[in-house]
């Protein structure tokens, strides 16, 4: 099953081309500011794959830490060859998957502890505590326990009420819970009046830019193998990216119909691209083929 993304069959491209061309496209707007999330205790039980569907080497396996919270975006589907079913998610702002079985449950190497937290707001961002405050491990309430200091750093991935689920930034990089009032919280309130930073755009420009490569090798693969196939010389689209100031533009190149045939496939960049974008003060907007990038406006 580890060998499942080394099957090139001409079924698997078909059947790939095809959810290319006939998926109809689905809402895109805005990354969503509810969620929910499924926390794992024990990460290697799981298969892990990428956001390019591949399983995670052994260092990447690591960076998913005990009790890891994960996004939900899908408890069942199937990848591209329309074979293997996965479960998807969010983790550090990027996309990954969780082999599941034909009934959609995750397969694990043994019995673990996992929790499902639903209709939690997304935060994803960094604060510094005013006090030294509690954070619980595991459950809400439960009785391990570990400190962290006033003036400390800690990232809130996301709370439900008065129950916050945080990681500190300097430590044993633990996930635990704070329950209490947000006061506690400093946030950087000059972080929506500053101006946005050269090496911001410059990092989510390559990052862009990378997941956008992957499309295109997609894109060549696909119409080179159904060109050979049909005795056809259709040109392949393409998508292209410039950086204007703080805002990035990326276009779909191609024949007037591609913006329709792509429709899915675009809606899996958007949906990336909106994730990459996760606790920065940008925001994605896609309208006939072409994506932009800017600077959120100011509340």
């Amino acid at each position: 099953m580890l060998q499942i993304h080394q099957r090139h069959t001409q079924k698997y491209r078909l059947s790939l081309l095809l959810a290319l061309l006939c998926s109809l496209f689905s809402d895109i707007c805005g990354q969503n500011k509810v969620a929910d999330y499924l926390i794992i205790e024990n990460p290697s039980v799981y298969t892990f794959l990428n956001e390019f569907e591949q399983v995670v080497s052994a260092s990447d396996q690591k960076t998913f830490l005990p009790y890891s919270p994960l996004q939900i975006v899908s408890l069942g589907e199937q990848l591209g060859d329309q074979i293997t079913n996965v479960s998807r998610f969010i983790y550090n702002n990027k996309t990954c998957y969780i082999l599941t079985d034909e009934k959609h449950q995750r397969i694990r190497k043994k019995t673990a502890w996992e929790k499902i937290v639903r209709k939690c707001t997304v935060r994803n961002d960094t604060v510094k505590v005013k006090r030294s405050i509690t954070l619980h491990i595991k459950e809400s309430s439960g009785p391990r326990t570990f400190t962290v200091s006033k003036g400390s750093s800690l990232i809130r991935i996301f709370n439900t009420g008065s129950f916050w689920y945080c990681i500190p930034l300097s430590g044993s990089g633990q996930y635990g819970w704070y329950q209490g009032n947000a006061n506690v919280f400093e946030v950087n309130q000059k972080q929506n009046s500053i101006p946005v930073k050269e090496f911001v755009i410059t990092e989510i420009s390559e990052k862009i830019k990378a997941r956008l490569d992957y499309a295109n090798a997609q894109y060549d693969t696909i119409f080179t193998w159904f060109n050979t196939k049909t005795s056809q010389n259709r040109s392949h689209p393409y998508w292209s990216m410039t950086v204007e100031g703080n805002t990035i533009r990326c276009i779909l190149k191609g024949s007037s119909s591609i913006y329709r045939q792509l429709e899915k496939s675009t809606h899996y960049i958007v949906s990336d691209l909106e994730h990459i974008l996760l606790g920065k003060q940008y925001q994605a907007s896609y309208v006939n083929g072409e994506i932009t990038i800017r600077p959120r406006k100011q509340q």
